[in-house]
């Protein structure tokens, strides 16, 4: 993923990355040159989680609002890594 695909005020920007389900489809890419900012919401956790830094910010923001099925993904990567 590039570096610019989560900004630390809690923005994102498209990046290259899959589709949830379908690893051919890119839900970002465009048939001509765009740009397009929002502000990060509580499902972006499957982009932001394969960084530190991006998930760091992504709990900084949602917390407490975090929904019940990514508390428990979030729990499962934690679980494997330390197994790891």
């Amino acid at each position: 993923m590039p570096e610019n695909c989560c900004i630390p005020n809690n923005l994102t920007t498209p990046c290259d990355v899959p589709g949830l389900w379908n690893p051919e489809f890119r839900p970002q890419d465009a048939p001509f040159p765009m740009l397009a900012v929002r502000h990060m919401v509580a499902s972006d956790f499957p982009f932001l989680r394969a960084d530190p830094d991006w998930l760091q910010a992504y709990l900084d923001q949602f917390a407490t609002e975090i929904p019940l099925r990514t508390r428990r993904e979030i729990a499962r990567n934690i679980l494997s890594a330390e197994a790891a």
